[in-house]
This record gives structure tokens, sequence and C-alpha cells, in this order.
């Protein structure tokens, strides 16, 4: 994991000093997409809406704060799907479904992450947005043309080849996502920068 935050600073999951300990509460994909669909269950919705995005979020929110966590770390894009809109990323509905709803009533996607932003800092909690570039290369809304070189071997556990993130079009790619990203959500209340996670 790279993690770049506010004012160049770095903190572990669990930063401990004679004054103080700092905790972070950390979500998996696997764990998002699980209790958004928890919060599917209790509405009673096939696909995300905000009332049950609420529902999903807010009882960890304040478990979180009940139990003295200072930051949640979770993941806002991965497998080539996001919670934010973004158009340097082409997202495919899999981790926010709302846009699956066949009678339209919510079309445009959620922006979740600034949901996140109000809602953290209500609690005195920090949000860290993990970024996992693990999707396929189409995701980027350049289409950048594909080489050789661009990819590393395949993954046989994967439908697609692995990124090579040492490559400058790659790097130009996600820098290009990371950089709308902060313009999109640095004068939100609480944000202190990103964690980058990246196949290697």
């Amino acid at each position: 994991f790279h993690i770049r935050q506010k004012g160049a600073t770095q903190r572990k999951l669990v930063e401990k000093s004679a004054e103080s300990v700092w905790m972070t509460s950390v979500m998996s994909t696997p764990q998002l997409r699980s209790i958004l669909a928890q919060g599917r269950r209790v509405t009673g919705t096939q696909y995300d809406t905000w009332e049950s995005i609420a529902l999903a979020f807010s009882p960890w929110l304040e478990s979180c704060q009940r139990e003295g966590i200072q930051c949640i770390s979770v993941p806002v894009l991965s497998d080539g799907s996001t919670i934010y809109p973004s158009n340097q990323f082409l997202s495919v509905p899999w981790l926010e479904t709302g846009r699956f709803d066949p009678l339209g009533r919510d079309p445009n996607p959620k922006d979740i992450v600034r949901w996140l932003y109000h809602q953290t800092h209500s609690l005195g909690i920090s949000l860290l947005p993990v970024f996992e570039f693990n999707g396929s290369l189409a995701s980027f809304a350049s289409n950048p043309e594909a080489t050789e070189d661009m990819f590393q071997s395949t993954d046989p556990a994967i439908s697609h080849p692995l990124w090579n993130p040492v490559h400058p079009k790659i790097q130009k790619e996600i820098q290009s996502v990371l950089i709308e990203f902060e313009q999109r959500y640095r004068n939100e209340p609480g944000y202190a920068g990103y964690a980058l996670h990246v196949p290697s």
C-alpha cells in the first residue's frame, strides 16, 4: 500500500505513542459489497438507494465511534467499479448498483464518498479512501492503446492481465484518476489523502 495523506503525514494501522493509540478500521472490497447488500436486505430493495446505503453504513460508523476508532479505510475504486462519479474512470455498477434499477429511479451514480466524508466528520472519525487498481485497462476513460509491455504475466485466477504499474502510460492513467479525486474532495471536511494499491 502507498499512502498519501494531506500534510505528508503517514500513519500505520495502529500508531502507538506514550500518549495515544491511533486505530484504523479497514474495510475490504468483499466487506463493502456485503455491507451494501445488507442495506438492500433491510430496505427490501434489489438495488442500492440512499436509504439502503445509510442503513448499511450507519451502524458500522457508530460502532467505530463507540470503540474509539479514529480512522476508517474504505475501498472507493476496485475491480473496475467506483463509489463516486468519475470522468477519468469508466465505472461499472458493480459496487453501487443503483443504475441497474429497471425503473430508473436513480440513474445517476451516487457520490457515496462525499456522503462518507460528511458522516465520518460528524462522528469525529477520519476517512482514508483506498484505490485498488485491479480492473481492466479499458476502464480508463482515455482508452489507452494496449501494448505487451504494459502488462505483467497473466494471472490465471483473474480474467484479464495484470497491469505493469511502473509503465509510464499506466502511471499517467492512474495519476489522472487520483488528481481528479483530489480536486473533487480536497475541500471536504476531514479530507486527509488516500491509499493506493496496485498489482505487483
